[in-house]
């Protein structure tokens, strides 16, 4: 059999966030005698994360950025789609997926997928959400599958129609606990041993909601100090935002390639966002067997552990007094028995399955 020629559409660099995330849970289990993985990208790709899927046999197609070049974009897009002769793509630009696979439909790619990785447009300016509506309309009409995150992801990109959900996979043995993990990258950290972690991992921009973490921590003392990990272009306006209120216990550490050795030094996790698709680190970090506390905007389609524990972010009362209660009743059993569901091992053998399905019915 030839192999099936997937072309991957993410909207960044592979290096960093949920949704490139996903697709190196998912790639990194690919069987390569069977496919042949194209990714396409914005940005540079010098990263870890770049070289291992280079290393595994991926090759990488780099366009302009659609919002800023589109005729550019449109016109590299598509002599990438003619010059390779995809089998599948498979789009993860969410709204954005309407213009990809209108133009991989023209072009004559035979299979279409549009992956949903969010529940709520990023902007509120009144000309993009009219377009994001326009390529919602779009999805629908030029998607042969609808993929998504969570229900609550399908149904904001795709409403009443049928859509299948692909979990956001991890590799569970990567993300387990490891002691000695935690005492190194502590000192590493110079964090003393009686120091209480609160740990939280994404970029800095408004769907995180840092300013929340930040009012947090001024209700603790530096014995609860607050790990923030990520960058992004909020990152400058929360550090004013930590000088005005005066607060001395937050470390931010930027990026980091091996973030799952970081979870190791915590002792809870914290994730107050706006909103989600269905986050990869609330998996990473219950597969860690930390005790987490998400914001109720947050589907509990996530929940893996009885250690997560959903709360309002209209105030931060229950906030505190669950980190107070856990700083109190400390304790070091990080063991949990996680479900199969969002094991990458096991779900990236069935979407390749899906993949060769689909495959078979058009061939």
């Amino acid at each position: 059999m030839n192999k099936i020629k997937i072309l991957f559409i993410n909207g960044g660099n592979v290096d960093y966030g949920g949704i490139s995330t996903f697709l190196i849970n998912y790639i990194n289990y690919f069987n390569f005698d069977e496919f042949e993985v194209h990714i396409a990208v914005h940005g540079t790709n010098n990263g870890p994360r770049s070289q291992e899927l280079l290393n595994k046999g991926c090759i990488f197609h780099q366009l302009p950025v659609k919002s800023k070049e589109y005729f550019k974009w449109k016109k590299e897009y598509k002599n990438l789609l003619r010059e390779n002769k995809f089998d599948i793509v498979h789009a993860n630009a969410d709204a954005g997926n309407g213009p990809l696979l209108k133009i991989a439909k023209e072009e004559k790619v035979l299979i279409r997928i549009s992956h949903s990785h969010n529940t709520q447009l990023l902007t509120t300016n009144k000309i993009r959400v009219m377009l994001n509506n326009i390529q919602k309309k779009e999805i629908l009409k030029y998607a042969t599958h609808l993929y998504a995150c969570s229900k609550l992801a399908g149904e904001w990109l795709y409403g009443n129609n049928n859509f299948e959900i692909i979990n956001n996979a991890i590799d569970y043995d990567k993300f387990k606990f490891d002691i000695e993990k935690r005492n190194e990258i502590r000192k590493e950290l110079k964090i003393k041993d009686d120091v209480f972690v609160v740990g939280h991992v994404g970029r800095f921009d408004y769907q995180k909601n840092h300013r929340f973490i930040v009012e947090l921590a001024k209700n603790f003392d530096e014995q609860v100090l607050f790990l923030l990990i990520g960058d992004g272009h909020l990152k400058e306006e929360i550090i004013n935002f930590e000088k005005e209120l005066d607060v001395n216990n937050i470390l931010m550490i930027g990026n980091q390639d091996n973030v799952f050795n970081y979870y190791n030094a915590m002792d809870c996790f914290i994730l107050p966002s706006l909103f989600e698709g269905l986050s990869i680190v609330s998996i990473e970090s219950q597969a860690n067997g930390l005790n987490c506390l998400f914001s109720n905007t947050i589907t509990q389609e996530c929940k893996i552990s009885e250690k997560t524990n959903f709360y309002s972010i209209e105030d931060n009362k229950n906030w505190i007094e669950e980190i107070n209660s856990l700083k109190e009743n400390k304790k070091n059993d990080r063991n949990i028995i996680l479900n199969e569901k969002y094991n990458a091992k096991v779900q990236s053998v069935e979407l390749q399955n899906k993949y060769k399905g689909y495959y078979n019915k058009e061939v």
